[in-house]
């Protein structure tokens, strides 16, 4: 039976719990690395998802160019798609496609746990329904949907006797084509056994044929996080709510935006945040070229920071949990789990429990633009025109406005020299002249409001003349 520590972990594998920690002697999970390394010598070889396995089998019958990755701590290798990109995360490491991605993650607990881990790893994400189960002794594979993505998650004992876990997750639309590489990824995986001299160690490339295994290096400080960037129109497909592809009823602006509603956002709430978005896209749109930027980790070509995720969050139904899990799968990337996410979403949250709406600025930290309200803004009045003036301003539809129009701002001054790669700041990211690159507070929040005045207005929400007076 898995222990509570074991319950910690399985959430912590999957971020749904945030800034808390689990305590036990358990060695933590491992990610798999992209070497070229020679495998451990095994002492003998089990198969994950076939009886019959060997390398040169794994021939590839579509266009798609694959590579071989490996671990040598757990005797795992399997192939990849060679175009997909790579995002390394405390648990594991992820593969992303255009409309598909997987995770894969190691765990401590053994193969005699691997039922009991499946089902509580599973139940850790409330939207998932599962259609069809599989099992082994060695073995678990469970089909589903989550929300109405595809879903299939493959748990296998590696080779040091653990669970393992590949997670695979698609857009609907194009599960034919995903289907293909992910049938491929799973006949590729090959489990070696590895010894108990070796186990936990991890096998390091050298120029010799044979490379010398040296154990794990003493735990020190994290490093600096490294950024990881992905074009905007590749985000959609990572996070749990909202949609795996660009909101088409935004075409206007460059702008990938998403909408990004959980529980207790009705459809009148979606609406109000529609028609906003509707009202001002189009009279200030921002061209691709304008959100193309240099920096290195898009690539050597640079990419385009252009998404715009919009969460609405109910602060009574909504699990808390859930929504930072998602921000923080494209707000804050970084090379491992952030903390310090958690702690700005959180922040994020609480400031807008109680009305209003953010906007977080894209950055070079930030894997594109976020608004984020609550039910407390959502459940104001449409106010129709005349209304006294004050009621305007608390319209949904003006605010979203509003907060759209710093994302446009923002889209501008981030390429802005000293804007994106901390000169000029001090150590707690403030500008040291107090004034930000995209100009001083009165301007900044002048032109938003003066932008959603004048769209609200041409929308006959409210009255110009009486608006200004």
């Amino acid at each position: 039976m898995i222990n509570i520590r074991v319950y910690c972990i399985i959430f912590l594998l999957v971020g749904t719990i945030l800034g808390s920690s689990c305590s036990g002697d358990s060695n933590p999970p491992k990610a798999d690395s992209e070497s070229d390394s020679t495998a451990i010598p095994a002492t003998g070889t089990i198969t994950a998802t076939a009886s019959s396995t060997a390398v040169a089998s794994r021939s590839v019958s579509s266009s798609i160019e694959y590579r071989e990755i490996k671990n040598n701590a757990t005797g795992i290798s399997l192939m990849v798609p060679e175009s997909w990109e790579t995002a390394q995360i405390q648990a594991g490491i992820r593969f992303l496609g255009k409309h598909g991605d997987f995770l894969i993650i190691h765990t401590p607990y053994s193969r005699t746990d691997m039922d009991s881990f499946a089902d509580q790893f599973l139940d850790s994400e409330k939207t998932y329904a599962e259609k069809e189960r599989l099992s082994t002794s060695r073995k678990l594979k469970s089909t589903g949907n989550l929300g109405r993505a595809f879903r299939r998650v493959l748990f296998f004992e590696n080779g040091i006797g653990n669970v393992s876990l590949i997670d695979f997750r698609a857009n609907p639309d194009f599960l034919d084509e995903y289907l293909e590489i992910f049938d491929m990824i799973e006949s590729s995986v090959i489990v070696t056994l590895v010894s108990e001299t070796n186990k936990g160690v991890e096998a390091v490339a050298t120029a010799t044929p044979s490379p010398t295994a040296t154990p794990s290096p003493t735990a020190s400080p994290s490093p600096e996080p490294t950024y990881r960037h992905l074009n905007g129109d590749r985000i959609p497909a990572t996070t749990d709510a909202g949609t795996d592809t660009c909101d088409a009823r935004f075409l206007e602006t460059a702008f990938c935006i998403e909408l990004l509603p959980y529980t207790g956002i009705t459809a009148e709430h979606l609406q109000k945040t529609v028609d906003g978005l509707q009202a001002i896209v189009g009279r200030y749109p921002v061209s691709k070229s304008e959100l193309k930027v240099d920096w290195p980790n898009f690539g050597p070509n640079g990419g385009y920071q252009s998404y715009l995720g919009v969460v609405m969050w109910h602060v009574e139904q909504s699990d808390n949990n859930r929504v930072i899990t998602d921000l923080c799968r494209f707000q804050m990337v970084t090379a491992d789990y952030n903390a310090k996410c958690s702690a700005e979403s959180t922040e994020l949250m609480d400031k807008r429990a109680t009305g209003g709406a953010t906007t977080s600025p894209g950055d070079m930290k930030h894997n594109g633009y976020l608004i984020i309200a609550s039910n407390a803004l959502m459940d104001e009045p449409s106010s129709p025109a005349p209304s006294p003036t004050d009621l305007y301003f608390k319209d949904p539809r003006k605010v979203m406005a509003h907060e759209y129009f710093h994302a446009y701002q923002l889209s501008h001054a981030v390429r802005m020299s000293g804007g994106t790669d901390g000169a000029g700041f001090d150590k707690d990211g403030d500008p040291l002249d107090g004034v930000t690159n995209a100009g001083p507070m009165w301007l900044i929040e002048g032109t938003a409001e003066y932008a959603a005045v004048r769209v609200s207005s041409l929308e006959v929400w409210m009255d110009w003349d009486a608006q200004l007076m």
